[in-house]
């Protein structure tokens, strides 16, 4: 089919199974569906354009067995009663934007989830022991997602995903852990087996990660940079995108004694889309201002590695919410300071504002 629009209003208690996948619908997903189709045992609206939230209602709709949401443009949580769905067996929400972390209710062993797949989001914490619990796992893809840690050894000994490694796939040399997710530090084609080491010159703090390593060249870094927001539009930023200029030398960076970039100041330079995970990567800096631009997208979770003090995204398009790892993060703005770690700290919230963009 080629359906577009949102998703028209539905009443029937005698609808067992939705399928609007492969189509192009738009708009939020109704968080009224549970209410008024209350006996869907299959409902399937995956490869769309749909937006917004996983609203906690759906985990009222206790008959649904089979709930795919993939490849959409959700963001926000996972609810956290997800597991009060226990009648639920495929769980599909791959490919889409949803942040924070697992829930503790999506590990409850009286659960029947067969395949759970959550690869390819912004997912972050570290995984669950605890998932080992499912009696029924066999599939559980979470590659492509900003986890940190190891593999939890109860669930490397389960042998799950077996049916992926197959054909191409079926090469020697993996265990348990490295069919879930490939370790820090290396990458691979699919986040899982085969895995490739980064070597000296690149890093990755997450597991399971697809593609590259990440840069730790400040000039690497600084040009991507550049590159993705729209760099040769900046009101200013002389030195920039010239293969011959240090670092140090570019319109609003500040280095110290050991030629190390330590501020980054591009207030006001009109740069455009979200902001680069690579920033994360400048190990060195401590000050970052990107106020009043016409940057969009998400706060990237990657700048916890940096060793921040001062964080400034207010006046931008930046939606969502400040991911959970970084409201953990201590001296950034002077979060945690007395105990105090809050999330308002490093931006306000949707829906809130300050002069200044986040808590005073």
């Amino acid at each position: 089919n080629d359906l577009t629009g949102s998703i028209p209003s539905l009443r029937s208690a005698a609808l067992h199974t939705l399928e609007l996948h492969h189509n192009r619908l738009s708009g939020p997903l109704p968080d009224d569906l549970p209410e008024m189709c209350p006996n869907l045992v299959k409902l399937d609206i995956s490869h769309n354009g749909l937006s917004g939230i996983f609203h906690q209602s759906f985990t009222e709709m206790r008959f649904l067995s089979y709930l795919d949401l993939s490849f959409n443009l959700l963001e926000g949580s996972l609810p956290s009663r997800i597991g009060e769905m226990k009648g639920l067996q495929g769980l599909f929400l791959n490919n889409n934007v949803l942040a924070g972390t697992i829930p503790p209710s999506l590990t409850r062993e009286e659960l029947k989830l067969v395949q759970v797949f959550l690869e390819h989001n912004r997912l972050s914490g570290t995984i669950p022991a605890a998932l080992a619990n499912l009696p029924r796992l066999v599939d559980l893809f979470l590659d492509g997602n900003k986890f940190t840690g190891t593999v939890p050894r109860d669930l490397c000994k389960l042998n799950l995903n077996e049916d992926f490694f197959v054909g191409e796939y079926n090469v020697s040399g993996r265990d348990g852990c490295t069919s879930i997710a490939c370790p820090v530090n290396t990458v691979s084609k699919e986040g899982v087996y085969p895995c490739k080491e980064c070597g000296e010159q690149g890093f990755n703090p997450y597991l399971g990660h697809n593609g590259r390593c990440y840069h730790l060249n400040e000039k690497i870094i600084l040009d991507i940079i550049y590159d993705r927001t729209e760099g040769p539009m900046w009101t200013g930023g002389a030195g920039w995108g010239v293969a011959n200029v240090g670092v140090c030398n570019y319109d609003g960076v500040q280095c110290d004694n050991a030629g190390h970039v330590v501020s980054l100041t591009l207030r006001g330079m009109n740069l455009r889309g979200p902001i680069p995970d690579e920033l994360g990567y400048l190990r060195h800096l401590q000050h970052l201002d990107l106020a009043d631009n016409e940057l969009t997208g998400y706060l990237p979770t990657d700048l916890r590695w940096n060793p921040l003090e001062t964080l400034d995204v207010s006046g931008n398009m930046v939606k969502g919410f400040v991911p959970p790892m970084l409201c953990l993060t201590g001296d950034i703005n002077g979060n945690g300071d007395h105990g105090d770690y809050n999330c308002d700290n490093i931006a306000c919230a949707v829906g809130t504002w300050s002069q200044i963009g986040r808590a005073t």
